[in-house]
């Protein structure tokens, strides 16, 4: 067995069922949910201290990116589990493939901020940190709008196998909560700007 076991009495397909809805619920609160609230933390929390709010802008994103990795880890249980109905082959569908390039482009932007950023070290100089800013702002919001197509070509991929539509339509109002939160309100950069 791959490690993710369900003990108690179900029905023929309950099992996978449960397990394709457990994946859903890890990468939607991963990449929608915690790097949505991660994206803005860093802007929009009304705390004083710039080095709190980096840490809770790298803790919602570090987190994001582990429920998205255990996602991925159940739906690679799922496929050997159920091969003789899903077959062998890995990454057969757009959704498969923008979900680890997804994860990917998390993994980089993680790095990037930790290095680019990091608030204990004098490495890059202030002037570096200034030029490079823009882009880890960019990447960030392009990594989270590649998890938003994710999420949306999964939730089309989930819909078409199924009749889940209860659980879909609470993630996606969920999600898209956090996406109309992030888009609309942006709070105001100070005026002596800053890292």
């Amino acid at each position: 067995s791959s490690g993710i076991n369900a003990e108690w009495p179900l029905r023929p397909g309950e099992q996978l069922q449960k397990r394709i809805l457990l994946h859903g619920a890890l990468v939607t609160a991963g990449a929608i949910v915690c790097t949505g609230i991660g994206v803005t933390a860093f802007r929009n929390i009304p705390i004083e201290s710039k080095l709190v709010r980096k840490a809770i802008h790298g803790l919602f994103n570090f987190t994001g990116f582990a429920l998205m990795v255990a996602g991925m880890y159940v739906m690679r249980c799922i496929k050997h589990d159920y091969h003789s109905t899903w077959g062998k082959d890995h990454f057969t569908s757009v959704h498969s493939w923008l979900g680890v390039l997804t994860v990917l482009m998390f993994a980089i932007m993680f790095v990037f901020g930790l290095v680019a950023f990091n608030p204990f070290s004098d490495f890059p100089s202030n002037e570096i940190r200034r030029q490079l800013k823009p882009v880890h702002v960019m990447m960030g919001v392009g990594t989270f709008a590649l998890a938003m197509c994710t999420w949306g070509s999964g939730i089309l991929q989930f819909a078409m196998m199924n009749d889940g539509t209860n659980v879909v339509a609470l993630f996606g109002m969920l999600a898209m909560f956090i996406v109309l939160y992030t888009l609309l309100y942006r709070k105001q950069p100070s005026a002596t700007g800053g890292l």
